[in-house]
This record gives C-alpha cells, sequence and structure tokens, in this order.
C-alpha cells in the first residue's frame, strides 16, 4: 500500500522510521513536512497514495474538522489518520483507526478491513519505535547525595508555579528522551486542554533543550486569540498538575533561563 505521511520537521526522524518499517513489508512511503508539498504530491497523481498518515500537531482542531478540510478544500478522499492522536491507547491503535475510517469515511467494516493490515504494520512500527526509544534513555549517574539535593530543585515553589532555577549544569543524563516519551504523552493527553497539549507536546518534542517564552506563545497561536506570556505560564501550571497526578509522577516541567524544560524528577 502506498502511504503519504504529513509530520512536523520536529516529527521527522519518527516518521522515517515507520516508512523505513513499512516499506521492509512490501509498502511505500513518501514524507512531506509542507502542506503545500503534502497536497502537491497528491495532486501530482505520480505516487497514488492509498492511505494518507497525517501529524495531529499540524492543524488546528478547535476549528477545524480535518476531515472535511481535506475534502472541501483539497477534494481529497483518501483515508487519513494520525499517527500522534491524543486518543489513541497504545493497545488500541488500529482499532481506534478503523472505527475513524468507518465513522468519518462512511465506510463499512469490509471496506475498512482493506486498511487493517496497513495500520496494523504502522501500529507495530510505532511501538517498536517506543520500545528503542525506552531501552536507549540514559540511565541516572548522580550519587545518592546528589539525588536529595536534586529533589529540592525539582520542588515547586509554595504558590505551585514552576521553580525558577539554573539547570545548565545538570547531566543530560536526567534529561527526558525526545522521542522516549511518545506514549506517555499520549496517555495524558485526554486530560489536557487543547492548548496545554500543544505547548506539552513541543516541551516532549525539544527535550532536553529549553523551550523559550515566546516559542511557547507562538505554538498556541493558532488555539487562542491573544495568547500572552500569562496563558502559557496558566497553561503550564495546569500541565505540571497532571504530570504530579500521573501514576508514574515522573516528569515535572522546569522553568530556567532559557525557557521551560521537561525533566526527570
Amino acid at each position: 500500500m502506498n502511504i503519504l505521511f504529513l509530520t512536523m520537521p520536529r516529527n521527522k526522524n519518527e516518521c522515517s522510521y515507520y516508512s523505513e518499517y513499512i516499506t521492509n513489508y512490501g509498502g511505500a512511503c513518501v514524507i512531506h513536512e509542507t502542506q503545500e508539498d503534502f497536497f502537491n504530491e497528491i495532486r501530482a497523481c505520480s505516487f497514488k497514495p492509498e492511505l494518507l498518515v497525517l501529524d495531529y500537531t499540524h492543524f488546528n482542531h478547535l476549528i477545524l474538522n480535518v476531515y472535511n478540510y481535506l475534502l472541501h478544500t483539497y477534494h481529497c478522499t483518501i483515508p487519513a489518520v494520525f499517527f500522534n492522536d491524543p486518543n489513541l491507547k497504545e493497545e488500541k491503535k488500529v482499532e481506534y483507526w478503523s472505527e475513524m475510517l468507518d465513522t468519518m469515511y462512511g465506510m463499512e467494516p469490509l471496506q475498512s478491513g482493506r486498511y487493517k493490515k496497513a495500520l496494523t504494520i504502522l501500529s507495530n512500527a510505532m511501538k517498536e519505535y517506543s520500545t528503542i526509544c525506552f531501552r536507549n534513555e540514559i540511565a541516572p549517574a548522580y550519587k545518592e547525595s546528589a539525588c536529595c539535593t536534586e529533589k529540592q530543585l525539582f520542588s515547586p515553589s509554595e504558590s505551585g508555579a514552576p521553580a525558577v532555577i539554573d539547570t545548565d549544569h545538570l547531566q543530560e543524563q536526567h534529561m527526558l528522551p525526545v522521542e522516549s516519551s511518545l506514549v506517555y504523552c499520549s496517555d495524558i493527553a485526554s486530560r489536557l486542554t487543547s492548548s496545554a497539549y500543544l505547548i506539552y507536546d513541543t516541551l516532549v518534542k525539544e527535550a532536553p533543550e529549553a523551550v523559550s517564552l515566546q516559542e511557547l506563545i507562538n505554538v498556541i497561536k493558532k488555539n487562542e486569540k491573544t495568547p500572552s506570556k500569562n496563558t502559557v505560564v496558566c497553561l503550564i501550571s495546569s500541565i505540571r498538575t497532571v504530570l504530579k497526578n500521573a501514576p508514574d509522577k515522573k516528569y515535572d516541567i522546569i522553568k530556567t533561563h532559557g525557557g521551560y524544560k521537561l525533566l526527570k524528577r
């Protein structure tokens, strides 16, 4: 099956892995990072994709039904799924995608079943990718005495706002690996607003680097009429609350001189 990917640049490596995995099972894939190139590929009719795999963060879902957008703006009836849909569950990807195809394209179960093999291969690629990323996660190397200091540094202020500290000297072993949090990101996405999710997704993808306040404001511009510094600070506070209440309580958002970082506790 021919599959056409549309991804944000920060997710290009992830999609490249999926593409290579799918190709090994007899599929053919093309990846684009801009909507212009993506839709030009469809119009060219040279590749002839049978399935579109899209990056959820490429669109503003608050004001846009992507399926209607594809159909009415580009007259595109090629079935589409999102590889990083925040509603995806780790063990039920294929079932979720199949239901979306049934609902959005009016497919009968037998029709959507035509795509089941390709969706299963994509699901397996995502699972393997996450597994590899977790295996590559570097174990913390601090001594026990240093851990006590780290816990103090990561403690939120009495007001509940992120603590302002200089973490530039912290070892990279304590930084959150970029790709290894994809499953975790999906698990908590249902508890976040769309704008909060965009900020959290950005922090995950940019880790271990800090993301400036202005960059985060730009991230939510499509979802907020008049995004401001206060808007971002409030959204980060809500994300920290969700992280704090997560079962493993593994991560936290820390404010540094360069912006905000997603770190291990």
